[in-house]
């Protein structure tokens, strides 16, 4: 494409209709590692977007007393759809994903979806360090951190922090040094499909949640953090002094506002 959205976009993503079973897509999540399903329809017009989440609180909720469904995923399709021509610059998609906190973006041509382009996308792109400001140490955006937990916090208390913080992670500290973080939709996943100690109940550990990231320091590159996290599925990495001291806390997210000031617009 002449606008150069071309190199992020996913062309003929796996789309779903309004009559795909939940069970059936949630295989479906684990085989292709895919959190976003777009919805279409037999003239490949774009309904609606399904994601992970939505399938995972549906599921644990039919296992409530009193909840009905069908068994399809009409009813959690998102309609409030945001979406990308297919001419549009690599700025304004990664600005609608930013503007809008989303992680997928259909692309449209003619009405009808041509392809996916996802923050991950952006993110392994930045990670190329092709752009100037990837080669910044990531330094520049370490901000301050929450309150780290103690592995031995509940689930429950790990999900106020962050309610408490405005965050969707949460670094675990034990002696000062990290060793893992967690963040929502881990929490969401391993509560509706995990351990069955666990499923369901806040109170248990929240190293049951826990995701163990790798050493990371506060003058490496930008655009090694942003390598890290896709290599390790990771949407935020913890950042230590030497001695292993958590020092804060970088996300995606940072990582991606500083990709949009770097783009032509």
């Amino acid at each position: 494409m002449e606008s150069g959205l071309g190199t992020y976009v996913t062309y003929n993503p796996f789309a779903v209709s309004l009559e795909t079973r939940v069970d059936d897509l949630l295989q479906m999540v684990e085989s292709m590692a895919t959190h976003y399903f777009p919805v279409v329809d037999d003239q490949q017009r774009l309904i609606g977007v399904v994601s992970e989440t939505d399938l995972m609180q549906l599921s644990r909720a039919a296992t409530q007393p009193g909840c009905e469904t069908d068994g399809t995923i009409e009813q959690i399709v998102s309609r409030q759809l945001v979406t990308v021509d297919h001419l549009a610059s690599p700025r304004r998609a990664l600005q609608l994903l930013i503007d809008y906190q989303i992680q997928s973006l259909p692309v449209l041509q003619n009405g009808k979806l041509l392809g996916i382009v996802t923050t991950d996308d952006f993110l392994r792109e930045f990670s190329y360090g092709q752009m100037i400001c990837s080669k910044e140490p990531v330094s520049d955006i370490l901000r301050t951190p929450a309150e780290p937990i103690d592995p031995d916090a509940t689930i429950d208390q790990a999900v106020a922090a962050m309610d408490q913080a405005k965050l969707n992670h949460q670094v675990v500290v034990q002696g000062g040094c990290p060793i893992g973080i967690v963040d929502r939709r881990e929490i969401v996943k391993t509560t509706s499909f995990g351990d069955p100690q666990v499923r369901f109940g806040g109170s248990a550990s929240v190293v049951n949640v826990l995701r163990k990231t790798p050493a990371f320091r506060p003058g490496q590159r930008m655009n090694e953090a942003a390598a890290l996290m896709i290599e390790h599925g990771l949407s935020a990495l913890a950042v230590t002094n030497q001695a292993n001291r958590f020092l804060g806390i970088i996300t995606a997210d940072e990582i991606l506002k500083v990709m949009l000031g770097g783009l032509k617009p």
